[in-house]
């Protein structure tokens, strides 16, 4: 590889670790109830 795809290649990594997507949050009804806490001591 010469220096010029070697620094385009570093240049689509940088840009790859710097994007993510939106994280999906979807609620689930599963019919629980809480009814202890754990003491914050614990």
């Amino acid at each position: 590889m010469d220096r010029r795809s070697l620094e385009r290649h570093a240049t689509r990594l940088k840009e790859l670790a710097m994007s993510w997507t939106t994280p999906e949050v979807k609620e689930i009804c599963i019919g629980m109830e809480i009814n202890d806490y754990m003491p914050a001591e614990f």
